[in-house]
């Protein structure tokens, strides 16, 4: 028993090893591109919660009112098994904060995520990660009261908010900088 699981120990510790870099990965085609600078760029998007989105010198910037709740900007996008997102952010308030990427999401049946089939979500965390749809998320900024400046990314499985893994990573968007990240 403990010879196969140090086997299987090394095998992790060697595939770790032997991730390549974003910079080695080839990109291949681009399958969507939105400038997120104007009203017109995520007019096919959809808002789930109380977030508001605004433009400002081209930059769209997207918040809750009152900071009231969590709230989800849907892309019109859907995405095959295996892609590379890139985009740009940048921190505006230094107070409390978390971003969440969702993605690979459907309903636990296969549905399309806005399926009539599906329960309406209105940005509050527990419907997307202990309700009715199957989506990996990654939270790579927060700085929340209980959990000030992580410093890691979550990558999680949902349903079930499952911890798949820590990722350490060359953050670039600290909690106290507004510094552009990518």
């Amino acid at each position: 028993m403990l010879k196969s699981y140090l086997r299987t120990l090394i095998f992790i510790s060697s595939l770790l090893i032997s991730i390549p870099t974003l910079a080695e990965v080839s990109k291949g085609k681009q399958l969507y591109q939105s400038e997120l600078s104007t009203p017109e760029s995520v007019s096919n998007w959809r808002m789930e919660g109380p977030g508001e989105v605004t433009f400002n010198n081209g930059w769209l910037q997207m918040h809750s009112p009152n900071e009231e709740m969590h709230h989800v900007f849907w892309s019109p996008m859907d995405f095959p098994d295996s892609f590379i997102a890139e985009w740009e952010v940048q921190n505006l308030k230094f107070d409390a904060g978390l971003v969440i990427v969702f993605f690979a999401a459907q309903s636990v049946n296969g549905e399309d995520i806005f399926s009539k089939n599906v329960a309406k979500r209105d940005g509050t965390f527990e419907q997307y990660t202990l309700g009715d749809i199957n989506s990996y998320h990654i939270s790579y900024y927060t700085n929340a009261a209980h959990n000030p400046d992580r410093g890691h990314a979550n990558l999680r499985k949902n349903v079930s908010a499952h911890l798949s893994s820590a990722l350490s990573y060359n953050r670039s968007l600290a909690a106290h900088s507004t510094a552009l990240g990518r």
